[in-house]
Parts: structure tokens; C-alpha cells; sequence
């Protein structure tokens, strides 16, 4: 069997239902959020992971705390596994980010976020995001399990990086819903990985 790897996106938060932009802005699940994380970890662990990282921000880590008691295993907080930093945009509803900025809106839904004063490019999330994976990689044997809790468009940044994608090809992704997966499988033992799900849900 070869090495696998799941990318769970955190359950919803009251910001989620809002449409207000989150980014690095550290927002809690709400009451649909920890109902979703808690039905979603039996179906992961389905999957028998042996190590389960999260980003570090309360919504992903609360995500993790239900996959570490289904699973047994302690999550890992990494920042590298952050949603995109959104700079100046965190924080705004995306119906006024639209209204007062339609074309830096438009940069950001086609996820162009270094047109963003303050915000990552997405080169960079790439990059920090795909640094994270080789590390959760080198700790995994052959037919091994890994779950990473993360976010919606540093997810895609990161099947980018897995994938060897060109940036542009993330816009072509619908984002996933909240404690859905995408599951990357290495192509026999080369280090090179398959999209072999995307927005799975349970």
C-alpha cells in the first residue's frame, strides 16, 4: 500500500455562516461546527491514521481534539497548515469586501490574495503548506495514514504544491465544505501523489 494523505477542512464557525473573511483571524467552531467534527471523526478513523496535524487555529484544533479521541492520537499544531492570511480583508463580510472592492474581491475569490495590502501571496502559503506536508511524509511508513485539519484555501494550496500544480490551477477547485476531505495517494514509492478524493464528506 502506499502512503496517504487526508486533508480535512475545519468545521463551520459563526463566521462561515455569516460570509465574513476569516484568514488568520483565530474564530471558534460554533454548534454545527462541533456536531460536524464529532460525526466526521468516526469516518475518518475509519481510514486508521497514525498521526493527526492541525493547523494551529482554535477552529481547526477544536476540529482535531474530536479525530484525537476517535483515533487515539495527539494532534500536532502546525501554523504552516494556516488558512491564507487575508491582511486588511480579515475580518469584512464578502458581500461589503465586493461591493466596496469588486476587483480585489474578484483577485481574491480567483485566489490572487497578494493584491491584498497586508494579505500572502499564494505562492507563499504554498510553499509554508507544502514544507508541512514533506514533514508529515517523513514521519509516515509505507501504507501509512496521515489527517492534516486545515482550512479551505490553504487546502487547495497545498494539493497544489502536493500535485506540482501551477498556482492557477487552484481556481479550478470548488472549496470544500466544512469537515470535508480531499485524500492525496502516492503513486507507488516515488513521493509523487493522485488527487484521489476531493470534498468527500461523511
Amino acid at each position: 500500500m502506499n502512503r496517504r494523505l487526508v486533508l480535512l477542512r475545519h468545521g463551520q464557525t459563526s463566521w462561515n455562516v455569516a460570509g465574513r473573511l476569516q484568514g488568520h483571524r483565530d474564530v471558534e467552531l460554533d454548534e454545527t461546527g462541533h456536531d460536524q467534527a464529532a460525526s466526521v471523526a468516526p469516518r475518518v478513523a475509519m481510514l486508521e491514521p497514525v498521526a493527526l496535524w492541525s493547523s494551529d487555529l482554535s477552529r481547526a484544533m477544536q476540529t482535531a481534539a474530536y479525530l484525537a479521541k476517535e483515533c487515539e492520537l495527539e494532534p500536532r499544531a502546525d501554523p504552516r497548515f494556516r488558512e491564507a492570511d487575508l491582511g486588511e480583508a480579515a475580518g469584512i463580510l464578502k458581500a461589503d469586501y465586493a461591493h466596496d472592492n469588486p476587483e480585489l474581491f474578484a483577485a481574491l475569490m480567483a485566489g490572487d490574495f497578494g493584491r491584498i495590502a497586508g494579505a500572502e501571496d499564494f505562492a507563499a502559503i504554498r510553499e509554508r503548506f507544502g514544507a508541512g506536508l514533506q514533514d508529515v511524509l517523513a514521519d509516515l511508513g509505507q501504507g501509512q495514514t496521515a489527517v492534516v485539519v486545515t482550512h479551505g484555501s490553504a487546502l487547495k494550496a497545498g494539493i497544489c504544491h502536493a500535485l506540482d500544480w501551477p498556482a492557477g490551477a487552484a481556481a479550478s477547485l470548488a472549496g470544500q465544505g466544512n469537515c470535508h476531505w480531499a485524500v492525496l495517494t502516492e503513486i507507488g514509492d516515488t513521493g509523487r501523489f493522485r488527487l484521489a478524493g476531493y470534498d468527500v464528506g461523511a
